[in-house]
């Protein structure tokens, strides 16, 4: 009997026992890597969705309720040698003429053509029109909206102050435009475009820059500057991109104002009634003898048995 015989009588006979064995590990090899390859997979669909969700975009400064001014976006360009753009982002809700659709949590996008440069995938935008809107394939999905038939898109005016401080004007706090969809856009042409990473793709409506800029009085005003791919990939795109910013970077910028009282003093006032701490911390710094000052409404001002009403105290 030789070595080699040996072997294969005793496969033979311990047969049904390799069996199991031999079963065992094949159901837990195929289950091991069934499971690499659907992480694989699910990896590489977020890695998609991200990639879609951005575009061409490698860096972006949102400023949400704060608004900087747009012309900045250009101001930045040269020196970061990519395509950049600013958008005026806000909520909103968008339902159709006659009402019968309704889309809530909106993002209403304020874009120019810089913005369209920076999708993955050429849209064929161009120029929206001043009563125009382009909305992206989920939100004329679920409105049943095509291309030329009318909608109307409600967002409130961006506010300095809470809606509920006493000094917050009441009236005229919301918009309503009533727009005709000019174009619908798929993922790939940007329509997914949102900086929040959200398996649920977000109901996305485009409409002309300055026109959003003028009906929510923010004239050349934006909250989000973003920067595509750079030109110079030796360089990393965000540091080189915050280096610039700080170059050009102005009071107006951070919503700030400096103007000469009559005293003779220099004021650094906001539209937003409140200096922010690190705005007084580096007055403070710049000029030692900075003297901070607070100017608010008061419900009334009594001394005895007087009293005014609502009254301005500093």
């Amino acid at each position: 009997m030789t070595f080699w015989t040996l072997i294969l009588r005793s496969l033979r006979f311990h047969a049904r026992a390799h069996l199991g064995v031999v079963l065992g590990a094949a159901v837990g090899s195929a289950a091991l890597v069934g499971a690499l390859v659907v992480g694989d997979s699910v990896k590489e669909s977020l890695k998609e969705l991200g990639l879609i969700r951005l575009g061409k975009v490698d860096a972006a400064l949102a400023s949400n309720d704060r608004f900087f001014r747009a012309p900045l976006a250009k101001e930045v360009q040269p020196a970061v040698d990519a395509i950049t753009a600013a958008v005026l982002q806000l909520p909103g809700t968008v339902t159709t003429e006659d009402a019968s659709a309704r889309a809530n949590r909106v993002q209403i996008l304020g874009v120019d053509n810089s913005f369209w440069k920076l999708a993955s995938q050429e849209s064929g935008v161009g120029e929206i029109a001043n009563d125009g809107v382009v909305l992206n394939e989920p939100l004329a999905t679920q409105l049943k909206v095509k291309q030329g038939d009318t909608v109307l898109l409600r967002m409130q005016k961006p506010s300095l102050l809470s809606r509920d401080a006493p000094l917050t004007p009441q009236e005229d706090s919301s918009v309503a435009l009533r727009l005709k969809v000019q174009s619908i856009v798929t993922d790939e042409q940007f329509g997914r475009f949102s900086l929040q990473a959200n398996q649920v793709a977000p109901f996305n409506a485009f409409i002309n820059l300055a026109q959003l800029q003028e009906k929510i009085g923010q004239k050349e005003r934006a909250n989000l500057l973003l920067v595509g791919e750079s030109q110079n990939k030796k360089n990393n795109l965000a540091e080189a991109a915050n280096q610039i910013l700080r170059q050009h970077w102005e009071l107006a910028d951070a919503e700030l104002e400096l103007r000469q009282v009559p005293t003779g003093a220099l004021e650094l006032r906001t539209d937003r009634v409140f200096l922010d701490t690190p705005v007084v911390d580096a007055a403070q710094k710049v000029s030692p003898g900075t003297q901070p000052v607070l100017t608010y409404f008061v419900n009334e001002l009594r001394r005895g048995s007087n009293s005014t009403p609502y009254s301005m105290v500093t």
